[in-house]
């Protein structure tokens, strides 16, 4: 739809409504909030000036012009709320109606620590419609284009043309984790690890040794699931699609462990030097990840743009759980393209909202983070709510975790969009794609799969939830999984043959190998989440 075309038209009648194209943009200081509002004929600039996490001054420029704005708080969570009226005229059957449309924004804003006083955790905006002196047509017309006057802004830039990509790169997606060929020095590809959640960029060790890369000292850092070590690359020039990462920060680090999740070798991690450089989109559907230029970007269709705040070096968002009983709980979640789960809720934060982490439906498991091994807690929510994007029931996960944030929202969520990430501006723009609505399915079988051998190529048990189908049948950890059904169990790539368990009600008969001795066990799958 483009601005200025007829919005619907019938036998008798055609409307047609005209407002200004508009674009957005917010900007923290380190006193201020900075909310740039601009159209062709004019730029609105609001500036919330903040005095011990909440000031009292708030002005609004128009065209040169200042003029008053409502300014409203409450303790311990800050909303400022501008608005904002823009002209507007509304056309039907050849009589024109001029229109004023009222732009609500509410910036939410609350403290988090000393040595960084604010952060914008969501911007809300909605509209209305004054008319202006005598209306001409029918008032249910007109009170009823507050649904089309936001229609229309939020598709302002479908009239625009689709941004020019620096490059479009086709990558590998393995349980929704993101792998993208990348150079090293001119050499490779090799096969990145696309990951917000990680700090800077990193090179597995025996790379970087094959490689004859500088490796400086090796360090001891604390990191989820324990300690790891590691060490300052230098000197070192990575590459996507062409486009080199500017100083970027490179660590060496033993990522070996890693390619039994995936079924396929893990050669680095592309982090937040990454992600700073460029608009990163990624099209979990078409597995195509494009780059644009930050500095001219702008998103070209309809998305729900969420805030985020990167000063972390990770992107945070604000978001809602909803606990099988109905509780609320919102927090500060990392956006995490580098795990495999759909959610997950960090234990403070779980028992701080009266979430319940043991009982019928709820298993405890074990899985891998950077540092190592680590325990959680299995369950369903009702809901996950960001900026209003809700998914049902997703599954999510309760692990201990020491840094201050509720969790993470990650990959098995992630996949149900195409997500842009826009550094530069502090936004993530979420686009809907048609696996939405689709089930958060949880395996069934009771187990989870893993690559095995030099290869990868093997399949073998990795964990095995106590009451489980899996444990009934006595399937024990370490066991390699030999056929499927009658088939070569190495023929399935580890997604195949994960979504093989994910259906209900199935019977399979599967050949193990335990030490030196062949079993064959029968598994029934169940629904257990």
């Amino acid at each position: 739809m483009k601005i200025g075309e007829r919005l619907f038209q019938c036998s008798d009648a055609t409307v047609e409504l005209r407002v200004p194209e508009l674009d957005h943009r917010l900007r923290l200081r380190e006193s201020a909030v900075e909310l740039l509002i601009q159209t062709v004929d004019f730029t609105i600039h609001l500036l919330f000036e903040l005095c011990d996490g909440l000031g009292d001054k708030a002005n609004l420029v128009l065209n040169g012009c200042d003029r008053e704005i409502e300014v409203t708080a409450s303790l311990g969570r800050h909303s400022l709320r501008g608005l904002v009226e823009v002209p507007a005229r509304l056309r039907v059957c050849g009589i024109e109606q001029p229109l004023q449309l009222v732009i609500v924004h509410e910036l939410i804003l609350h403290k988090r620590r000393a040595d960084i006083p604010l952060l914008t955790v969501g911007v809300r905006q909605s509209y209305k419609v004054r008319t202006i002196g005598e209306t001409r047509m029918n008032r249910t017309i007109v009170a009823g284009l507050v649904v089309l006057c936001a229609l229309t802004l939020n598709c302002r830039s479908a009239a625009r043309h689709r941004p020019t990509p620096l490059a479009r790169i086709s990558v590998d997606i393995r349980s929704g984790i993101v792998f993208v060929p990348t150079t090293i020095d001119g050499k490779g590809p090799f096969w990145f690890e696309l990951d917000s959640g990680f700090q800077n960029c990193a090179v597995d060790r025996a790379v970087a040794s094959r490689l004859g890369l500088r490796i400086g000292e090796t360090q001891h850092r604390e990191a989820p699931g324990g300690v790891i070590e590691r060490a300052t690359i230098s000197g070192a020039r990575l590459r996507v699609g062409g486009h080199e990462i500017p100083d970027a920060a490179i660590s060496a680090l033993d990522l070996s462990p890693f390619g039994m999740f995936f079924g396929r070798r893990h050669d680095g991690i592309l982090g937040y030097d990454f992600f700073r450089t460029y608009v990163v989109e990624i099209d979990y559907e078409k597995n195509v990840l494009t780059l644009f230029d930050a500095a001219s970007y702008r998103h070209p269709g309809h998305a729900a743009s969420v805030a985020i705040d990167t000063t972390l070096r990770q992107p945070y968002v604000t978001a809602t759980v909803v606990g099988r009983d109905g509780r609320r709980a919102t927090g500060r979640f990392e956006i995490d393209t580098g795990s495999m789960d759909a959610l997950n809720i960090n234990t403070p934060f779980a028992m701080a909202n009266g979430m319940r982490l043991s009982g019928p439906g709820i298993f405890s498991a074990r899985g891998r983070s950077i540092g190592g091994e680590t325990e959680a807690v299995l369950m369903r929510v009702e809901s996950l709510d960001i900026d209003g994007l809700t998914l049902q029931a997703p599954v999510a996960s309760v692990v201990r975790d020491d840094v201050d944030r509720a969790g993470q929202i990650s990959g098995e969520t992630l996949r149900r969009f195409t997500a842009t990430f826009d550094y530069s501006r502090g936004v993530l723009h979420l686009v809907k794609n048609s696996r939405f609505n689709s089930p958060f399915d949880f395996d069934m079988a009771g187990w989870f799969i893993v690559a095995s051998g030099p290869n990868l190529d093997g399949r073998q048990v990795f964990v095995v939830i106590e009451s489980s189908p899996a444990a009934a049948a006595g399937v024990k950890e370490g066991d390699i999984l030999l056929r499927v059904d009658a088939r070569d169990a190495k023929s399935y790539s580890l997604d195949e043959l994960r979504a093989l368990f994910r259906r209900p009600a199935r019977k399979h008969s599967i050949e193990i190998q335990r030490g030196g001795a062949t079993l064959i066990v029968n598994i029934t799958t169940k629904r257990l989440l």
